[in-house]
């Protein structure tokens, strides 16, 4: 059937009108391929995450998940939080001159904490140590970088690290150093929060009569235990050992020396591999010892 003369009309107006949208079509799209791409930049980080406040001459407590964890008098204290939050909801802080410094027992049972009751946040709690400082860094979670050997094992929850730190335990141990750290943790494996005391440019511990100098620490308060590493000498009464490791268990009251190890017991000097220094019954064991006998010595025996 042969189509209408109307029919043919519009589809000569409809033709003539394609070629030059078409035209134009293809012009834009050939623009936008000439014209760079641009979009909205991706930010790493958000910005103006945290907000400052400071206090001056202050008392302060934190809290972390329901529990009271250390509290502290403290010249100046530079609070850092998320913005619309309290100050009790740091995520980082920075203090100098601090004193009546307070840390608190750890949780009993595994993480996550349950809600705590408001009994848990008395003032009657009582520390299980005590510290002071010329300044310190707290830090929540791992705002800060973990020693490598705790964090392949633990997840960190907040440090605290102290410049001039001295620590002192409810059982009389004590520690010093001028760069001290205290971490509290959860083992990845057991899901038990633990803490450790790290010193890694040299510390001092002592307890009644023992003294030990290192070079590196980490102090369990909980086990009651410290790796003196890098280098130590340990001071006991009747006797001094030097050695690169000791092991010493603060309950038992022992120092153990896994490598070599050389001092002097009752002014006689010895080496020995192996060494055990049980200090409640006054006794040394060793896999290997040798002691060095001065000929006068020998001679008042000999009398």
């Amino acid at each position: 059937m042969n189509s209408s003369p109307s029919a043919r009309r519009w589809a000569a107006r409809i033709v003539g009108w394609g070629a030059p949208l078409g035209v134009a079509f293809g012009l834009y799209r050939a623009y936008q391929w000439a014209e760079p791409t641009r979009t909205l930049p991706t930010l790493a980080h958000p910005v103006a995450s945290t907000v400052t406040v400071r206090m001056e001459k202050v008392p302060f407590t934190q809290y972390f998940q329901g529990r009271k964890t250390w509290s502290l008098w403290a010249e100046r204290i530079d609070l850092e939080h998320p913005p619309g939050m309290g100050i009790g909801n740091i995520q980082s802080a920075t203090l100098t001159d601090i004193r009546d410094g307070a840390l608190y027992k750890l949780p009993e049972g595994n993480f996550p904490l349950a809600a705590q009751s408001t009994a848990n946040r008395s003032p009657a709690d009582k520390p299980v140590a005590r510290f002071h400082a010329r300044e310190g860094r707290y830090t929540l979670g791992a705002l800060e970088v973990a020693p490598l050997d705790l964090s392949l094992t633990y997840n960190i929850q907040w440090q605290f690290r102290l410049t001039g730190g001295v620590f002192d335990s409810a059982a009389g141990e004590h520690l010093e150093s001028e760069s001290l750290r205290m971490l509290e943790m959860v083992n990845r494996r057991t899901g038990k929060p633990e803490r450790r005391i790290v010193c890694d440019q040299g510390a001092i511990a002592s307890l009644k009569d023992v003294r030990v100098t290192m070079n590196q620490a980490r102090y369990d308060p909980i086990a009651r235990e410290v790796a003196c590493l890098g280098g130590i000498r340990g001071v006991f009464r009747g006797g001094v050992v030097q050695a690169e490791r000791v092991f010493w268990a603060l309950g038992a009251q022992t120092l153990r020396c896994p490598e070599s190890a050389s001092g002097e017991v009752r002014a006689m000097p010895f080496t020995a591999d192996g060494l055990v220094v049980d200090l409640k019954r006054k006794i040394l064991r060793a896999n290997h010892a040798r002691l060095e006998i001065r000929m006068e010595d020998v001679a008042d025996i000999a009398r």
